[in-house]
């Protein structure tokens, strides 16, 4: 993108602070991985420091684990404005069982968007401390739940939830949609 992505302004808002802002509809708390300076764009909210930095998503879904006190967690980007509560709910529905519930959309999984219980955590920091990245080697030492389309699709109405913001193209198509 080019520059920092939590901090560009969506409706006047940074991103970040709209992910939190709807993640809070759903969840009793909200935590961010991520650097102390973060707490700038949402105030009031626990900032975790990155235990894992530079290892990716994996890493920061380590961190998550590693900071909650509740059996699961809602793991999200902070490039993902258009958050759905109802699908996040529903997700959070089908975890009891599985170690991770992750939507599948036709580009493939959506490993920011999904829902990870703590007992993921030893299997990530053995695939961490081994230089393995991949969160689908998470997926292969867990019990995962995938979300087909049309399971879930009828959470997410206006079909935005799972819209992450990784290029400056994707910045304008999120700009002039409303969700």
């Amino acid at each position: 993108m080019g520059r920092d992505k939590a901090a560009l302004l969506l409706d006047g808002e940074p991103l970040l602070a709209r992910v939190v802002r709807r993640l809070r509809a759903v969840l009793p708390e909200v935590i961010v991985v991520g650097p102390p300076e973060r707490a700038d764009l949402v105030p009031a909210t626990r900032i975790v420091p990155d235990a894992w930095p530079s290892r990716g998503p994996l890493g920061g879904i380590a961190t998550a684990l590693q900071a909650i006190a509740t059996p699961y967690a809602f793991v999200s980007a902070c490039d993902m404005p258009f958050l759905e509560p109802a699908l996040i709910r529903y997700l959070l529905t089908l975890a009891h069982g599985y170690d991770a519930v992750v939507p599948r959309a036709d580009r493939g999984t959506e490993q920011l968007h999904a829902v990870y219980a703590r007992t993921c955590l030893p299997a990530a920091t053995t695939l961490l401390a081994a230089g393995d990245l991949a969160v689908a080697g998470l997926y292969a030492a867990i019990r995962v739940r995938l979300v087909p389309a049309d399971e879930w699709s009828p959470y997410d109405p206006a079909g935005l939830a799972l819209t992450n913001v990784n290029t400056p193209e994707d910045w304008v198509h999120a700009s002039h949609r409303r969700a």
